[in-house]
């Protein structure tokens, strides 16, 4: 290997590093099931996750995909999320977080970049879920009272980038979901969703104008009384048995209501 070669291995490598330390752990919080998985296609990547820890034990949670892979992407990840951790921190409302969230792509950003983002709080005592939403990011809950998955639609803004229709007030909508016992809450970047299966068609995917995933539905019913942990093992060997190669940036987050 030459000089030039090992330098950029070594340079590459200290990046995941640290953008590894920057995307942490889920914290240990009273009735909260948390699990994560974060795979970049390259030694850094686009995909990032927070968890925020919030008054009365709520908490903060953010999944994000910033368009293209490597260190142009990386650099403005660890900006999205440093800025979003702040404003959470700061109690600033959720829209108003997405907002300027937007302004600031816009300016250290070009034309051609955009950011799917996704930030919510859950308040687990309540067992509700609050939400933000820019992009196709979008909760899905597997209801564990009938065993179903539903999927829950925002407006399908990308950030920065699409102006804001004609007749609406507000770019990014407030969203509540409320969650039994028992129930899964999964959020995925387009890494996972747009991946093809083994009947050769996109993971998630339209059947008759509704949104259907036939191999997640399933996998959430066969781990539906196991933790957040199990059902995310279940998807990553699922995903890492498929004939489709990888591609892009790859996480999920996973969230059981106690």
């Amino acid at each position: 290997m030459t000089d030039a070669a090992t330098q950029l291995s070594a340079a590459a490598q200290a990046a995941f590093e640290v953008q590894s330390r920057l995307l942490q752990e889920p914290p240990d919080m009273e009735a909260i099931d948390l699990a994560v998985s974060w795979q970049p296609f390259a030694p850094v990547g686009g995909d990032f996750y927070d968890f925020t820890p919030l008054e009365e034990g709520s908490l903060g949670i953010t999944l994000g995909d910033i368009s293209g892979k490597g260190y142009n992407a990386a650099l403005l990840m660890v900006y999205a999320l440093a800025e979003i951790r702040a404003r959470l921190k700061n109690h600033e409302r959720l829209p108003h977080i997405m907002a300027q969230l937007d302004d600031s792509l816009r300016k250290f950003s070009d034309d051609a970049k955009y950011a799917e983002v996704l930030v919510g709080i859950y308040l687990p005592f309540d067992r509700k879920f609050i939400y933000v939403q820019g992009g196709k990011i979008e909760p899905i809950v597997f209801h564990n009272s009938n065993k179903k998955i539903r999927f829950y639609h925002s407006s399908t803004f990308r950030i920065p980038g699409i102006s804001i229709p004609v007749g609406r007030s507000s770019r990014f909508v407030l969203k509540t979901i409320d969650l039994r016992k028992g129930d899964t809450l999964a959020l995925f970047t387009d890494g996972v969703t747009e991946r093809i299966d083994h009947d050769g068609q996109e993971i998630f995917r339209k059947r008759l104008d509704a949104w259907v995933a036939p191999s997640i539905e399933q996998i959430l019913a066969e781990h539906s009384q196991g933790s957040a942990a199990d059902n995310l093992e279940a998807l990553i060997h699922y995903l890492a048995g498929l004939e489709s190669e990888r591609s892009d940036d790859q996480t999920i987050i996973i969230l059981k209501a106690d």
